[in-house]
């Protein structure tokens, strides 16, 4: 309902030829490297995510394993990250055009890497859980405080016939972050604790 009155203009294209995959993916990784801001950050944030994605995993495992915490904490847990997000989202879009995008962008790595580190080092009490909870509230506002201006930032310098590779490219190297982030963190988490992989990821 909210979409159907708005009129997307069609972009004129050249005739279709066969997808060439190998050959799309060389021309994303040139469109990123042309720009060599984009190229640091989006290789940072690549970093980053190795650390942050298996986090996701752990949550809930922090909440039940460290915390030793009932269900209900935990729902709480998993309402604080989302609202975070939305924070997160509408902080980007105030601040946004305001100064250097990639600077906002170097702010949400940041609060992402501090709120991580904290989480891991927090004492397995009530009131270290309740800490965590709000440090959720601050890992989803982050994730949108980097991504929102990053993807804008993105749009702004990349021509946009040349956006579709370039999304496609930096959306199949951020989703390998996951499973390589997980193959480094189960085996940590399993010996040594989950929250040492939070202080790891922070």
């Amino acid at each position: 309902i909210c979409i159907a009155p708005v009129k997307v203009p069609e972009v004129k294209r050249p005739p279709q030829v066969r997808p060439y995959f190998w050959g799309e993916l060389r021309e994303g990784i040139v469109i990123y490297l042309s720009d060599r801001r984009i190229a640091i950050v989006t290789l940072a944030a690549a970093v980053s995510m190795v650390f942050f994605m298996p986090l996701a995993s752990f949550y809930l495992l922090m909440v039940s394993d460290y915390f030793q915490a009932s269900a209900w904490q935990a729902s709480i847990v998993q309402i604080l990250y989302p609202l975070g997000m939305m924070v997160g989202a509408m902080l980007a879009s105030s601040f946004g055009m305001v100064g250097s995008k990639l600077s906002l962008v170097h702010l949400g790595l940041l609060v992402l890497g501090a709120a991580s580190f904290l989480c891991g080092i927090l004492p397995p009490t009530a009131v270290g859980f309740w800490l965590f909870a709000v440090l959720c509230l601050a890992l989803g506002a982050s994730v949108n405080l980097y991504n929102v201006p990053y993807i804008a930032y993105v749009q702004e310098k990349i021509p946009k016939l040349a956006q579709g590779r370039a999304f496609s490219f930096v959306g199949s190297f951020m989703s390998l972050t996951m499973p390589l982030g997980l193959l480094i963190a189960g085996p940590v988490a399993e010996r040594y604790g989950v929250s040492l992989w939070f202080a790891i990821a922070g």
